[in-house]
């Protein structure tokens, strides 16, 4: 039996991307043609243009704004490849965490992160397409974090997948964990995720 997708990937998996700018489109449209027909029956039904449908439609295009707005967070990036995600997976050393579609935000810009790969004591990440920020740029704000949060992991950015894929073989793997055990690379991902649209 096949597995059934959801509407919208969790952040941090494949198709995340590409699905949240579909949703927000869908949403967008949605919106504006409920807040258009709220505002037209109102001017029809009550003979002005001040009346309660013309609040409601006035409420009705907040949804709007944010869903445009998310899209055009999103717009220059898309979501990997299952290929390219095999790769990685396989690259990966094992125990460690693999994220990809991930977009994090700052209070200046949104930095589009194709794969960020955690072992115990290293996050390793590939620069998305379409993403104009330097790697320079992208490993400051990474280090930045992970520091800021009291991690000890090293940093490591780099802008093509062969380099990436090179990288990750030279990582160490993870020892397994007891399940009472505190994990440290579950604790980078949450720390990641409260950074991500």
């Amino acid at each position: 039996m096949e597995k059934k997708q959801k509407l919208v990937p969790a952040k941090g998996s494949r198709g995340y991307i590409d699905r949240t700018k579909k949703l927000a489109i869908l949403v967008a449209a949605g919106s504006f043609m409920l807040a258009a027909a709220m505002f037209i029956a109102g001017l029809f039904l009550f003979d002005s243009k001040f009346n309660v449908l013309s609040i409601f439609a006035a409420l009705i295009v907040i949804p709007f704004a944010g869903a445009i707005t998310r899209f055009v967070l999103f717009a220059k990036y898309k979501s990997v490849s299952e290929e390219d995600e095999k790769k990685v997976f396989d690259a990966s050393p094992a125990g460690s965490t693999t994220l990809s579609d991930v977009v994090l935000t700052s209070t200046e810009r949104a930095m589009g992160l194709a794969f960020v790969v955690i072992t115990d004591n290293e996050v390793a990440a590939l620069k998305a397409t379409g993403e104009k920020l330097p790697a320079v740029k992208l490993y400051e704000y990474l280090k930045d974090l992970v520091k800021r949060k009291g991690f000890a992991n090293s940093v490591e950015v780099v802008e093509d997948m062969d380099k990436f894929l090179k990288h990750l073989g030279t990582l160490s793997e993870s020892p397994a964990r007891a399940e009472d055990e505190e994990d440290p690379q579950q604790e980078v991902v949450e720390m990641l995720r409260v950074y991500m649209a």
